[in-house]
């Protein structure tokens, strides 16, 4: 169902499953709606509620992530063992990855902002780069999800939870950065002390923003590897955290419904918001 962001109330209705969602997400360009459950992947016009494809191939035992390329055009489907690159609007498959070899479960797939590139992570393991318009590995990264891509695709940012059960809080977590087109680690983000659940590129690509259930999120200087700045909550683990569209600004959240605005460059509270502020 998708529903009107400040009241909550219905727009348009996409049908119903027997199964459990596993995950839902719209297209860059919000035009193409993917509804995930165990077995299957639909898409469906999110403008006029039409379903346009419904991908289902019988060599997944279930369907482990998917991810929407840039452009809107195409949707990678990820199964134990191999990738299909699907063209959206019609369900074919335009390419398939062969990952048979490596038969581990895929955490998530991340598109370059060009869409050239794939990243997989693998849940307990590492990452791959998956160049495919040659449809070949590029690099491997020791290092898995949260990860992103820096706006020019020249960078990578990854987490260091890949030894690590999803629920782990006891080991120190350190983010990396790499470069993407030779493999080489250039920074290691050391301030987190339990679990990263976001690495995320700034829009003009020279700095990163980490998130951990250590209650705290941090600002990186891509050029050096240094902290720019900390924000840290005392009673809540923060629920999501993104920079402003200008890169000036943090915002938080907490389960509390509480969001706060930071000052990116210092950390500083600028303040906070409760509950419905609409």
């Amino acid at each position: 169902e998708k529903a009107e962001t400040r009241t909550g109330s219905s727009l348009l209705k996409m049908g119903k499953t027997e199964l459990d969602i596993m995950d839902v997400q719209f297209s860059q360009d919000g035009r193409f709606l993917g509804v995930m459950t165990e077995d299957s992947l639909k898409i469906w016009d999110s403008f006029n509620g039409t379903l346009l494809a419904r991908i289902r191939d019988t060599a997944y035992e279930y369907i482990d992530a998917s991810a929407f390329s840039h452009d809107g055009n195409k949707i990678a489907v990820a199964g134990l063992g191999k990738i299909n690159i699907y063209e959206v609007s019609l369900g074919n498959i335009l390419e398939i990855i062969d990952l048979d070899t490596i038969r581990l479960s895929i955490d998530n797939l991340v598109f370059s902002n060009d869409d050239k590139k794939l990243l997989i992570s693998f849940y307990g393991a590492g990452s791959l780069l998956w160049d495919l318009p040659e449809n070949k590995l590029s690099q491997r990264f020791p290092g898995n999800s949260p990860a992103s891509f820096s706006p020019d695709g020249n960078y990578i940012a990854l987490s260091a939870n890949y030894h690590l059960g999803y629920y782990s809080r006891e080991q120190d977590q350190v983010p990396k950065i790499f470069d993407a087109g030779t493999g080489k680690l250039l920074h290691r983000l050391e301030g987190h002390s339990k679990y990263i659940s976001m690495a995320q590129f700034n829009k003009t690509g020279n700095g990163v923003l980490t998130d951990s259930w250590d209650r705290s999120a941090m600002c990186w200087d891509i050029q050096n590897g240094r902290l720019v700045s900390k924000m840290k909550s005392e009673l809540l683990d923060f629920e999501s955290v993104k920079y402003s569209p200008d890169d000036k600004y943090i915002l938080t959240t907490a389960v509390n419904e509480t969001a706060v605005l930071w000052d990116a460059a210092s950390g500083e509270f600028l303040f906070s918001m409760k509950g419905d502020t609409t």
